[in-house]
């Protein structure tokens, strides 16, 4: 049974919000990126929010398509941001648990407490000693 592709027709709410959330992972990605170049944290989202906006592109299509062959052709695509979601996000949680507030890495042992550098000043410890 051959079903005409409308455009509009097929459009649902669903596909709509999948499609929102990929531009919005794309945006995203993109934004943390080019504000933070040189960082490898902003390479790794920007990967990462790559693998997401697949995986949300990939769904919208599943979702607006109506003919069986190509929903499975869509569902089948999805894997490839399964395939790099899992490994990106491990690779992010370690770059962040190994990264101190202020883009330096942090290269003391887990008893230490990491003081910023700003800290340390003669005027912060100026200003930190009370006046009686």
């Amino acid at each position: 049974m051959n079903h005409p592709f409308t455009l509009m027709g097929d459009l649902n709410v669903i596909t709509v919000l999948y499609f929102a959330f990929f531009v919005f992972t794309v945006v995203l990605g993109t934004y943390v990126y080019v504000r933070n170049e040189g960082s490898r944290i902003s390479l790794v989202f920007l990967l990462l929010t790559v693998s997401i906006a697949v995986l949300d592109l990939n769904e919208a299509l599943y979702s607006w398509t109506t003919v069986r062959s190509d929903a499975f052709a869509f569902q089948s695509f999805k894997s490839i941001g399964y395939v790099f979601w899992w490994p990106l996000i491990l690779h992010l949680l370690l770059l962040i648990r190994f990264e101190r507030i202020g883009g330096a890495t942090a290269s003391c042992s887990a008893s230490c407490t990491p003081i910023p550098s700003c800290w340390s000043s003669a005027r912060w410890r100026a200003s930190a000693i009370p006046v009686t």
